[in-house]
C-alpha cells in the first residue's frame, strides 16, 4: 500500500514541473495498479451489476473530455480504465474506508481532468485537493484497519 502512496507523491511532484504531465500521469497510473493489487487480497464480492455503471461513468467522462484531449486521448483512456478497475475492486471488498477512498479518488481525478482539459477554475482546484487528501486518508485508514 505504501508503494501506491509513494507513487502518488511522485505523480504530484512531476505535475509541478512544466512538461511533467506524462510522468505525473504515469506515476498515478502505477499507483492505481498497486492499489488494485493491494485491494485484490480483500476482494470478496463480484458485483457484475456495478461494472456497467462504472463503465458508463468512465466512458461518459472520457466522451465529454474527448474533444479537448488532443494527443492525450490514449493515455487518458488507459488511465480512466485503470481507475475504473481500481474502483470496481475496492467496491468488491467489505472495507467501507477503502470503498470511500476509492470513490473519492475517482471523484478527485474526474474533477482534475475537467479542470485540466475542459475548464480550469479555482473551485475545481480546491475540490481536487480536498477530495484527493480525503481519498488518500481513507485508503490508508482502510488498509491499516485490515491488518
Amino acid at each position: 500500500m505504501h508503494s501506491g502512496l509513494n507513487t502518488k507523491f511522485f505523480g504530484d511532484l512531476f505535475l509541478m514541473f512544466k512538461g511533467g504531465f506524462i510522468s505525473g500521469l504515469s506515476s498515478f497510473l502505477l499507483a492505481h495498479i498497486l492499489y488494485i493489487l493491494s485491494f485484490r487480497a480483500y476482494f470478496q464480492k463480484k458485483n457484475f451489476y456495478i461494472l456497467p455503471l462504472i463503465g458508463i461513468f468512465v466512458m461518459g467522462l472520457f466522451g465529454f473530455l474527448f474533444p479537448h484531449l488532443g494527443p492525450m486521448k490514449i493515455p487518458v483512456l488507459a488511465y480512466a480504465i485503470t481507475i475504473g478497475t481500481m474502483l470496481y475492486i475496492a467496491l468488491g471488498t467489505t472495507n467501507k474506508l477503502l470503498i470511500l477512498g476509492a470513490t473519492l479518488c475517482v471523484l478527485s481525478d474526474s474533477i482534475l481532468a475537467i479542470n485540466l482539459f475542459y475548464k480550469h477554475s479555482i473551485i475545481g482546484s480546491l475540490g481536487v485537493m480536498f477530495t484527493y487528501v480525503m481519498a488518500q486518508y481513507m485508503l490508508v485508514r482502510g488498509m491499516i484497519n485490515i491488518k
